[in-house]
């Protein structure tokens, strides 16, 4: 399980940068003037599954252009950091990871490793989702193929 985050917003006051890191949840205030905004959106890693099941998927990222992307001075824009999934402590997959957004960006969670069978008749596959595919699983410890993304 690991938590997503953002890095960025850069601002660039008389050639010098200046960037923040947020790893909770919080608010971003622009400064008056500011035009743009530069930043990495990282949302939260999967959790893995039980019993040889896979690792969880990472957690998707946008990054933006180096023109950054169009905001408004002195004004303040909410980030949500998405917490990562937790790993399996039962006969089920691992869970996904959870979404980050800021500046109207969206960052999707990875999505959780698979059961593995060790032993039982059948293992099941991890959830796929559009920030990284679920982990794949292995049966009777042998290695599993990985999700799709």
């Amino acid at each position: 399980m690991s938590n997503g985050g953002i890095i960025g917003p850069s601002v660039v006051i008389n050639g010098n940068t200046t960037t923040q890191t947020f790893t909770s949840s919080g608010t971003f205030t622009s400064r008056c003037g500011q035009q743009n905004v530069l930043v990495a959106i990282v949302a939260g890693g999967a959790g893995g599954g039980r019993d040889n099941g896979g690792g969880g998927g990472a957690g998707g990222m946008i990054l933006t252009p180096i023109s950054g992307i169009p905001i408004s001075g002195a004004t303040s824009y909410p980030l949500v950091i998405g917490a990562g999934g937790a790993g399996s402590s039962s006969c089920t997959q691992g869970s996904s990871g959870n979404d980050s957004t800021g500046f109207s960006l969206t960052a999707k969670g990875g999505g959780g490793g698979g059961v593995g069978s060790n032993g039982a008749s059948s293992a099941t596959a991890g959830t796929a989702n559009t920030g990284g595919g679920g982990g794949g699983v292995g049966t009777d410890g042998s290695p599993g193929l990985g999700g799709a993304g």
